[in-house]
């Protein structure tokens, strides 16, 4: 099975997050505590980079083996990817503003809809285009609201990868939504050992940069196996909605939440759902296993 290449991205993601831990590479890429924040110390938040780059790799390496051509929807995904990972770059470094943000999220969304990568099971085009962009920056949005507490988005992510892998290698295994879907998910699972540490806290956030970059992947990957003309049914229309209801719901409980208290909608806050679980009795890492098992 050529798809099993995308193991690439586990190890190239490993590797690069160790070496940025062991160099002053990233010193610049700290994030501080504050009361805006759940965590406590000053940590780096260059994961997105190791995260980033696994993904490359396994997308890569799938393309050499033959697993799925490097064709333009392949391209658009990594393209808007990559428009990405550099903006949520110069946000941890620089911070952005929302509307900087938003416009860097529409043209990556416009770029994977321009490579043919769209919703099909509507018949309007104008239609489709535009729930396309919406969920796409949508749930690029969502998870970057999610990655609020240790291991929580990058274990969701990793759930929803191999939910996505599943469905799509029954259809077709050697696919595009597969390979995105083993390699985003191996590029996760190796993060959470860096991010994930009882006890001890987190020794690397992954930032603005890893977060859009797995929302925007996982958002790509519904329209990639489920949004497709060919073979939809209803359980597949519903299933990128179901995967992603967590960040889904999170996202729109804290957006009300923000808006009735007049708050920024993007403003960092200790009131997600992950939080409420903590109040209530939870350990963190129970409430991130609660989470994932929903």
């Amino acid at each position: 099975m050529s798809t099993a290449v995308t193991i690439a991205a586990f190890p190239v993601a490993a590797l690069v997050l160790w070496a940025l831990l062991r160099s002053r590479a990233g010193e610049r890429l700290v994030a501080q505590p504050s009361g805006e924040r759940w965590h406590e110390r000053a940590t780096p938040s260059f994961g997105g980079i190791g995260i980033f780059l696994g993904l490359l790799a396994g997308l890569g390496a799938a393309v050499a083996a033959g697993a799925v051509d490097g064709g333009p929807e392949l391209l658009g995904v990594a393209g808007g990817c990559t428009i990405l990972f550099l903006a949520g770059l110069a946000d941890d470094v620089f911070d952005l503003t929302p509307i900087a943000k938003l416009a860097a999220q529409c043209a990556a969304a416009g770029l994977v809809l321009a490579s043919g990568l769209t919703v099909e099971i509507v018949d309007s085009e104008v239609l489709a285009t535009a729930i396309g962009i919406v969920w796409l920056v949508g749930i690029t949005n969502a998870f970057n609201l999610l990655d609020n507490m240790d291991g929580l988005a990058a274990t969701l992510a990793v759930v929803a990868c191999a939910t996505f892998a599943v469905d799509a290698a029954a259809k077709e295994p050697e696919s595009l939504a597969t390979v995105l879907a083993l390699s985003l998910g191996l590029a996760c699972a190796a993060f959470l050992p860096f991010n994930l540490r009882p006890k001890r806290g987190a020794a690397i956030f992954m930032g603005d940069s890893g977060s859009q970059v797995i929302g925007f992947g996982l958002a790509a990957l519904a329209l990639a196996s489920s949004w497709t003309a060919a073979g939809a049914t209803l359980a597949t229309v519903l299933l990128p909605l179901l995967v992603l209801a967590i960040p889904i719901l999170d996202t729109a409980l804290v957006t009300v939440r923000r808006a009735l208290e007049r708050r920024p909608i993007a403003q960092g806050g200790k009131d997600h759902s992950s939080h409420r679980l903590v109040y209530y009795g939870l350990t963190e890492q129970q409430a991130v296993a609660a989470l994932a098992l929903l």
